[in-house]
């Protein structure tokens, strides 16, 4: 695995475009609103060659969120440079390299729409998302277990980490590639507990997003990565006490930046009628403890 800054630009440092293979851009469109028109608008006046990849599957009828496999044929393409410049900080897709033409990477893709659990319930998956794929085919695994297919290279932004991530499949395995069959491929254990723990990183970057906007006054760090930590560790402390999901965690954050804490250690000393509030699972529910939590900030702001 190779990382490097996304500010570093997406050529240059650890990656090169290749000249033996083609390189594809996977697009969500659940991330990148209309999706399609958006397309053939920056394409306008180049040549485009796509692959919508909920045609002809079961998620055909809601393909105006599908993602979509962008052949690529050089660096200036308009696609390409729309996402560089738009779609790195919301993780908008990544890239691929392959020997192979649109139609079998974007067969290959589809077949991993839906995969197994491990005690083989069908699940559905995200495949444009970067950390969900980088979930399901992580860095040097053996492509005769993981189902990396065509696929040789994955490039993907990390925007919490804010750098570049350029993973691969084990060479060499004398293996063929893994088959996948047509009720789906099975998940490892390891492979379901990255993607359960790619729901907790979406959680919190959404959270992140609702602090940068409605809680200025919240201490955090500058880094992106310290930021997401942060908030990573004020939420886990959180399930202690009940509150389990995000809504319940931007009102958290809300009440945290009236105080100015950034951890619940914080808050104990700088409010601890607050705190103790918040904390008392024996005496009241989520619910109630939040309602009366905002009714002691309003009465901290009236005497100040």
């Amino acid at each position: 695995m190779s990382t490097w800054s996304l500010s570093n630009g997406l050529s240059g440092e650890k990656w090169q475009w290749p000249v033996d293979r083609q390189v594809y851009l996977l697009l969500d469109g659940v991330r990148v609103k209309q999706l399609a028109r958006r397309l053939y608008e920056w394409s306008a006046e180049h040549p485009l060659d796509a692959d919508l990849l909920y045609a002809g599957t079961p998620l055909a009828e809601v393909s105006d969120v599908s993602p979509w496999l962008v052949a690529l044929p050089d660096t200036h393409h308009p696609v390409l440079q729309a996402f560089l410049a738009q779609g790195l900080e919301d993780e908008w897709g990544y890239l691929l390299e392959s020997q192979s033409s649109l139609e079998h990477l974007g067969n290959h893709l589809r077949q991993l729409l839906q995969v197994r659990h491990p005690s083989g319930v069908a699940m559905w998956l995200r495949v444009a998302d970067p950390a969900i794929i980088a979930a399901l085919l992580s860095d040097q695994s053996n492509p005769a277990m993981i189902p990396w297919g065509p696929i040789d290279c994955l490039i993907r932004p990390d925007a919490v980490a804010e750098e570049w991530v350029k993973s691969s499949p084990a060479q060499g395995a004398s293996e063929l590639p893994a088959a996948i069959p047509h009720h789906g491929y099975l998940l490892n254990e390891a492979q379901l507990n990255r993607l359960q723990a790619c729901d907790k990183r979406r959680d919190i970057r959404a959270l992140l997003h609702f602090v940068a906007k409605h809680c200025p006054a919240l201490p955090l760090p500058v880094k992106q990565r310290e930021r997401y930590e942060r908030l990573a560790a004020l939420t886990e402390s959180a399930r202690g006490y009940g509150f389990n999901n995000p809504r319940q965690w931007g009102l958290l954050c809300t009440l945290f930046s009236r105080e100015r804490c950034n951890s619940w250690a914080a808050l104990s000393g700088q409010a601890p009628k607050l705190h103790t509030c918040l904390t008392n699972t024996a005496e009241a529910s989520v619910s109630a403890r939040l309602k009366t939590a905002f009714a002691i900030t309003s009465t901290y702001s009236e005497t100040t």
